[in-house]
Order: C-alpha cells, then structure tokens, then sequence
C-alpha cells in the first residue's frame, strides 16, 4: 500500500479547505502548504500538515512533519534528531550521481526522504529503493501527474513509500486514494463438484497471455454465466511435448465471461492487448495482470458443469484437450479431459445477474 501527499504550495487559499476535505475523505495522508493556508486547517481532522523548510513561510512551527533542504552539510547529529523524533525529514534534489549517493546515504540512516529527481528515468529511484531495502526509512517522491504516479508505485514491484503530487481536480484527489489502496484483494473462494461433462462441439477459444508469469496455484476465474465462475489454470505446469508459457491461460470460449476486476467481468472476445484482469491464487488472493495478447482460435470444445454444497453452480466451455487445466483443492492441478463427476474444482460465486460487466439488480435469467 502506497501513501500520498497533496502539494498544495500554489493552489488558491480558497481552494485549499475543500481540497484537504476531499484528502481525508479519500485517505491521503497529509498536505504540504505554504503556512499561510494553515490557520483554515486548525480542525483538521484525519490529515497531517507538511511545511517544507526551504519555504520562507509562517505557520510551519505548527506541522505535523517538517522536511528540510539537503545542502551537502547536515550533520550527523541532526540527522539522528532527525530519525528519534519521526517529525522531520530530508529532502534530496537528485540531479546527478553525487546526489544519489546522497540520497542512498539518508535512505540507509533512516531517515524519512522526500526526493525530486530531475530525470524521467526511474533507474536512479531504483537505486534508492534497494539502499533503502529493510532500513526502515520512508521514501516519498515528487511526480507530475497521475500517469507517473502508476509508474512509480511499480519501480521494483512495490514502488515508494508514497508519492507528491500537485493535483489539477478534486477528480485526481479520488483517483489518486484509488491508487494508494490496497494493491491485493482477496476473494471468498468455493468447492465446486464436477456434475457433468460432455463434448460440445468446435468453437473460438481464447488463450489469455499476460505480462506476468503466473504462480504454480495461480489462474484467472471464468465462467459460461454471470454468477459462477471456475478456476482455470496457466501453463505454469510442465507438458510433454511442448514447452511451458507460465504467461498464459486457455480460458475458454469467446463468449465467457472472464473477472477482469473484483467487481466486474468482461467476454473474453472483449480482451485486449493493454487490458487489465485478475490473477486468483486457490487461497483467494488477488493481484491486477496486464494482458500481452490475446489469441483465438477455433477447437473442439468440451462443457463442464459443476456445483457447490451451497447449491450454487457454475460452468465452463474449454478447449477439449489433455493439457488444458483447471484447480482444485489445495492447488491440485486437473487436465481437463481426466475430469471426472465428483471431481472437486475451486471457483468463485458472484452477483447473479450483470449488465455491461457489471454487477445490477434486477431479473436476469442465463440458461
């Protein structure tokens, strides 16, 4: 989970208290300020206040965190006041390698670290990232906008401890408490028993390739209706005559729904290069996967049907061959065509009815 402040340095002073309402209603962590503003916040309720040092501005006795300018000479007992009193950090200008070391050096103390670097690339917060690695410092970085704000939440899978942005709407407030949440959710996985199995037929399937690799106990949940849907695995498991693309998932027909977020599907005809779905571990664990491609093809498909102890039930078209799989207790993996009645398979059961993807209540009947 990634932290943010807002800087609000050049906004409107108006502007400044419906702004800092919107921060805590979407759980920024604080505001940086300009001191004059910081009267209007006396009431501040569940928002810290950040003054920048470098600022020639009043006000700032009052801040929650105080950052000071690096100038290459602060000294080692300041830095360790620094540390203890967890109220005042450093900020960092990284505009070359001299700098960086800098930046290395408070990471490794300690220190909370505010850096703005001057270049687009993100090798040098790379190397801050791993000076800091289990040395307990914070890290926040500047970036320009919300785009980058991803980028940077990504740099060596987990990013910064937070990011600084100036934001230009109340919109980008929402977004940006979107985007500091928490990255993995979790899903309330279920047994489903294997009723029926049966030939249905030639049709388009499509194999789901993603950015990432998948985990051995790891696949993406589809199914034939809104409401229930199967565990299908990737090709992390080794074939016998063919190599593994531990990427990919052959999903099933073109016309299943495919969970691409915990809250809505899509077709999986509807995939596209750049396109965003969700990775489930048998656990239930979840995590976002960017989707590299998506092929389809014309096979022979092969319909399962399944239901839980619940009465709930959910069924699947795959492609009708032996290294096609799905998961099942425990991450037990099944090749589809040595399924059996009986056979347990883990799957997930959600709204019933849906429109556009998304969950609705209203009447809806799939058969």
């Amino acid at each position: 989970m990634t932290t943010a402040w807002l800087d609000l340095r050049n906004r409107k002073t108006d502007d400044i208290v419906e702004i800092v309402e919107a921060a805590v209603e979407n759980q920024i962590e604080a505001v940086i300020t300009n001191g004059v503003a910081d009267g209007k916040l006396k009431r501040r309720n569940g928002i810290q206040l950040v003054a920048f040092k470098d600022d020639d501005a009043a006000g700032t006795a009052d801040a929650d965190i105080s950052v000071h300018s690096y100038n290459g000479r602060t000294s080692d007992l300041l830095a360790s006041q620094m540390k203890q009193g967890q109220k005042d950090g450093i900020l960092i200008d990284v505009t070359n390698k001299d700098n960086l070391e800098d930046a290395c050096a408070a990471v490794r103390a300690g220190l909370l670290t505010v850096i703005r670097f001057k270049d687009p690339t993100k090798i040098p917060l790379e190397i801050v990232l791993a000076a800091g690695s289990r040395r307990g410092a914070k890290i926040m970085t500047f970036v320009s906008d919300l785009e980058e704000a991803k980028v940077v939440m990504s740099v060596l899978e987990s990013g910064p401890d937070g990011v600084i942005i100036a934001p230009r709407s109340m919109a980008d407030i929402e977004t940006l408490g979107q985007l500091c949440g928490p990255r993995r959710g979790h899903l309330q996985l279920k047994e489903f028993s294997v009723t029926e199995i049966s030939n249905a037929g030639t049709g388009d399937r499509v194999c789901v390739d993603t950015c990432s690799n998948f985990f051995p106990d790891e696949g993406l949940l589809v199914g034939s209706f809104g409401g229930g849907f199967l565990l299908c695995c990737s090709e992390t498991h080794p074939l016998p005559y063919m190599p593994t693309r531990p990427f990919r998932v052959n999903a099933g027909a073109v016309s299943s729904y495919i969970l691409s977020t915990v809250e809505r599907t899509n077709y999986l005809s509807e995939l596209r290069q750049g396109h965003t779905v969700t990775g489930v571990r048998v656990t239930g664990e979840t995590r976002p996967m960017v989707v590299g491609r998506c092929k389809i093809e014309t096979r022979p498909l092969l319909l399962v049907k399944t239901q839980s102890a619940d009465g709930e039930t959910a069924s699947i078209l795959l492609q009708n061959d032996w290294h096609v799989r799905v998961l099942g207790r425990g991450g037990a993996v099944h090749n589809i065509t040595e399924l059996a009645v009986g056979t347990i398979v883990m799957g997930y059961s959600a709204a019933r009815a849906r429109h556009v993807g998304m969950p609705v209540d209203e009447y809806c009947l799939e058969q």
